[in-house]
């Protein structure tokens, strides 16, 4: 019914009349008879009430053709999404490249192309393409996708497997996680069913190395070589390389040597093995072309990618130490096989040396093997010469058996620095040179280490060191078998038994006339089995070379243990000329000696050649090593002027499960050593220094370190304790600890025959 309308004229009374009999009345006659539904959204009409109700999702809770809102939205209960997703026009059905399950990249503005994983920049994947239609795709970022994985996975998914972004085909994705340096170890997805994965953003690894192992990508180089050929010479994982540019095709003396010794070079690739001193070969010192380790060998094409270890840990295990566990230490090549190229290294310098043999590697648990490419020990004299040549050429016999008769390596304080002038029967002074007395008393003994000038051309081979010797004994003193001598230590009683041997060297003194024995003497232990003279000599005021041969007699029959020879120049015959000439005790008569050498056989004058320091200090270490350098002296403070904490020394932190480390020695030593610890801050013997509490372990009473716990060091009780052999030591922390605490020491391990 029509409501009729108020007019000018109309009262209050009209207004208010029309208001409660008509449309008050109308209003409550209203009802709702029927409303329409849309996709997603429920309307239902209560025929008695009149009431409409609206449900978002209807009876079933699902939308199927989607819902936007365009404002903000909240939810107080839980909300469950399968996945992020965002759209794109730059993909769709008809656009070349792309699938289902394709991993995308962005590539400039808007752009997509397809991700890989051979490179940080293409691996830097924004998600998966979830749907694609005729306009646009779906790339979801995060979350639950499902559909057809086979064009991109090889295979359907896997429940609770990785996948990784594909290294090598763009877009796809594998089970297998990348390996090879240069490449990105991209975790991408997990499967949940056949054809449902859960879309990860994982943070990409770049390969610079093995990351379990500590290793860098400059310690990997890449070979490509021919497939059948290479794989049937025997190029497989585990087996050293070597490397010459071009010798396979122009060399063909060379060419028929690796066929004498089972091996092909492939553009200069060949198999490493050891070159033996007593044979006669066309490659001079093989062992220095070797390159590495072959960690992986993979298809490229119709050739093989070889990975090569140049350095550094690989969970590679070559056949020698595969097929012997537990064998750990150091491997050296073989010259007899290919099979089992690497052979276990006695750690012995004398037969390295005497065999020529190059130390490769260091099996440190059966699971792992350290690439390292040691120095290669040197024949002296060795005619063979850094090149390849023409023709054949012999290696020669001829060694130095003093491998620091140059003062080289001189790891001890005593004398290196500054004049020694403490009175001592006996002593090591540089490494592997011992000083003897007759007497320490009634005498003055003088010992220092000299530098040559850069510019001297009288001492061949330009030693940088020299040694003065002085000795003066006090009037009316007693000179019968009495000594004061200067020796180098060589290793084992026999090794210079019943031969001929060459004694070459450099001498000077500050006055002329004045005589000097050489000597040769036999030690088992602290006993003295023979001495003799090899020769006198009397140095003048300038540098002089002088050889002397000398045929050692053989050495009784009997058993001997910490057994050695010394050879080196007594100046007792130059005190007592002094003494009998009456010169004052002042007298300023120093000895001189430099670039010791001696060589089995004859040799009328042998040149003066020496090691690198690098690989005297090898050998040296098998007797004597210490953390600290050159220009520290042994049991004083360490630190730098601003207090920092010394390079040079250990640091080890307290695990709170065991207050002990474990440490190796550079190289297995002679013997098990004597080990002292040093606190880098004080000096102080068998005592270390605490980082976190700034004290040395035993001053550390009271103070308070990780988790409030307080440090405890009882007065007079020990701080450390160590236990150790030939290999390395165990250092234990008794007081003066917490857990977490920063340890640092310096060590010194002596394994020196005893005098």
């Amino acid at each position: 019914m029509a409501i009729s309308p108020l007019t000018g004229n109309s009262t209050f009374y009209d207004w208010y009349a029309k208001t409660n009999d008509e449309i008050i009345a109308q209003l409550n006659a209203m009802t709702i008879y029927g409303a329409t539904s849309g996709d997603g959204v429920r309307l239902d009409v209560d025929s008695s009430t009149g009431i409409l109700t609206a449900t978002i999702g209807g009876t079933s809770g699902n939308i199927t053709s989607g819902l936007t809102f365009s404002g903000s939205v909240s939810f107080t209960g839980e909300v469950v999404v399968p996945n992020i997703s965002f759209k794109t026009n730059s993909i769709t059905t008809s656009t070349p490249g792309f699938t289902f399950g394709s991993f995308v990249r962005t590539n400039g503005l808007n752009g997509y192309t397809l991700a890989c994983a051979d490179d940080p920049d293409n691996a830097e994947t924004v998600g998966v393409i979830s749907s694609m239609n005729s306009n646009y795709s779906v790339i979801t970022s995060f979350g639950k996708i499902t559909g057809n994985f086979v064009p991109v996975a090889g295979d359907v998914l896997t429940t609770g497997c990785v996948y990784f972004l594909d290294p090598t085909t763009p877009g796809l994705i594998t089970t297998s996680e990348p390996v090879t340096v240069g490449q990105v170890s991209k975790p991408v997805m997990i499967g949940l069913s056949a054809d449902t994965g859960i879309v990860l953003q994982y943070r990409g690894n770049y390969l610079s190395g093995s990351s379990t192992l500590g290793l860098s990508g400059s310690n990997r180089i890449f070979a490509i070589l021919p497939q059948a050929s290479s794989l049937s010479a025997g190029f497989e994982a585990g087996q050293f390389v070597s490397y010459i540019p071009n010798v396979g095709s122009k060399t063909s003396v060379f060419n028929d040597y690796l066929t004498a010794t089972g091996r092909t070079a492939f553009d200069g690739w060949f198999l490493s093995t050891s070159t033996s001193t007593t044979e006669t070969s066309p490659i001079p010192y093989e062992e220095d072309f070797v390159v590495g380790m072959i960690e992986t060998a993979s298809e490229y094409g119709s050739d093989i990618l070889y990975q090569i270890v140049t350095r550094g840990a690989s969970e590679v295990i070559p056949s020698g130490p595969a097929s012997v566990p537990g064998s750990f230490g150091w491997w050296t090549l073989n010259e007899a096989t290919l099979s089992h190229q690497l052979v276990i290294s006695s750690n012995n310098i004398d037969e390295q040396k005497q065999y020529e043999r190059l130390y490769v590697g260091y099996n440190y648990n059966n699971s792992s093997f350290i690439v390292d490419i040691k120095p290669q020990l040197r024949s002296i004299n060795s005619t063979r010469s850094a090149v390849i040549p023409e023709g054949t050429q012999p290696l020669s016999a001829i060694s130095n058996e003093t491998f620091n008769g140059d003062f080289a390596i001189w790891q001890r304080s005593t004398a290196r620095d500054s004049q020694y002038t403490t009175n001592t029967q006996k002593m090591y002074f540089a490494d592997q040179w011992v000083r003897r007395s007759g007497r320490n008393s009634r005498v003055t003994q003088y010992l220092e280490r000299k530098q040559f000038d850069k510019s001297q051309i009288l001492v061949e081979g330009s030693p940088k060191y020299y040694i003065d010797v002085k000795c003066l004994y006090e009037p009316a003193y007693a000179f019968s078998n009495s000594y004061h001598s200067v020796g180098h230590v060589i290793p084992d009683i026999e090794a210079l038994n019943n031969t001929d041997i060459t004694v070459s060297f450099y001498a000077k003194s500050t006055y002329n006339n004045y005589n000097v024995d050489v000597y040769i003497a036999r030690y088992n232990g602290t006993t003295q089995i023979s001495k003799d003279v090899i020769g006198t000599i009397t140095p003048t005021t300038t540098w002089d070379k002088y050889t002397l041969i000398y045929t050692t007699d053989a050495i009784p029959s009997g058993s001997y243990e910490n057994d050695y020879i010394e050879i080196g120049f007594d100046i007792e015959p130059s005190v007592k000329q002094a003494y009998d000439l009456a010169l004052p005790t002042g007298t300023n008569l120093v000895m001189s000696f430099a670039s010791l050498c001696v060589y089995k056989g004859s040799y009328s004058n042998p040149k003066h050649l020496f090691e690198l320091p690098e690989t005297q200090k090898i050998k040296a270490n098998k007797y004597y090593y210490t953390t600290y350098t050159s220009s520290q002296t042994q049991g004083t403070q360490t630190l730098s002027s601003n207090g920092d904490i010394a390079l040079n020394a250990n640091v080890y932190t307290v695990s709170p499960t065991s207050n002990y480390t474990l440490q190796k020695y550079p190289s297995q030593m002679r013997t098990n050593p004597t080990v002292s610890i040093y606190s880098p801050f004080t000096g102080a013997l068998n005592d270390a220094y605490n980082l976190s509490a700034n004290l040395d372990m035993r001053q550390t009473s009271g103070t308070i370190g990780y988790d409030r716990k307080t440090r405890s060091a009882p007065l007079g009780s020990s701080t450390i304790t160590t236990t150790t052999d030939s290999t390395g030591y165990k250092l234990n922390l008794i007081n003066g600890i917490v857990p977490f605490d920063n340890i640092s020491y310096h060590v010194v391990a002596d394994a020196s025959y005893p005098l």
